[in-house]
């Protein structure tokens, strides 16, 4: 059943009496108070024109994002480094993250992980470097024919680095996959944790 919609801000208006492209014609269903007319939203351009979300986001964006400054995450340190450490070897399904292969995505793919370590668990470039050194070493790091292939540290931290500039492509914070991934508990640290808290 077709509406009247106003968009404000001296935008679109659609009210009783207009014609929808369908026949459709459009009928009053609440009088127009002013209190009504209140209630109307400003125009946004995006609703029209998505290139014009990306420019208010830009002009819209925080001067600090979340995530960025020490003390930002919960989450100590040495914590964000073991699930990370865990989530490299251990993937989503018991699998450790795969290297990659030159010819098939091989940079993507670096980069990708990459903003895993440095968006996705918080980390530094510096933080996460020796995670990502010994992911960049294994030897299922291939050349297009099948050869070891491993990644220069200097590769991994400019990747990193480049991870770091950027922000999560999906509006997430940073340390976003911390409540995913869960590494098993370590029963030394355990008995630790629950001798001092009877102390």
């Amino acid at each position: 059943m077709p509406v009247w919609l106003t968009v404000g801000d001296g935008g679109l208006i659609v009210g009783p009496g207009s014609t929808h492209a369908s026949g459709h014609v459009y009928r009053e269903i609440e009088p127009w108070t002013e209190e009504a007319l209140s209630r109307t939203p400003f125009f946004d351009p995006a609703w029209i024109d998505p290139k014009s979300a990306d420019r208010n986001r830009r002009r819209n964006a925080p001067a600090h994002l979340p995530g960025r400054e020490p003390g930002d995450i919960p989450v100590p340190l040495d914590a964000r480094i073991r699930k990370a450490r865990y989530w490299l070897d251990a993937g989503w399904d018991g699998d450790s993250v795969p290297g990659t292969r030159q010819g098939q995505n091989a940079s993507g793919r670096c980069f990708w992980i990459a903003c895993k370590l440095v968006q996705g668990f918080a980390l530094t470039p510096e933080e996460a470097l020796p995670l990502f050194a010994e992911w960049g070493e294994r030897e299922d790091q291939l050349d297009e024919y099948g050869g070891c292939f491993p990644w220069s540290e200097g590769e991994l931290h400019h990747k990193l680095a480049d991870a770091d500039r950027g922000e999560d492509r999906d509006g997430r914070p940073r340390g976003y996959m911390l409540a995913f991934v869960h590494p098993p508990v370590d029963p030394d640290r355990l008995k630790e944790f629950v001798f001092a808290s009877r102390l």
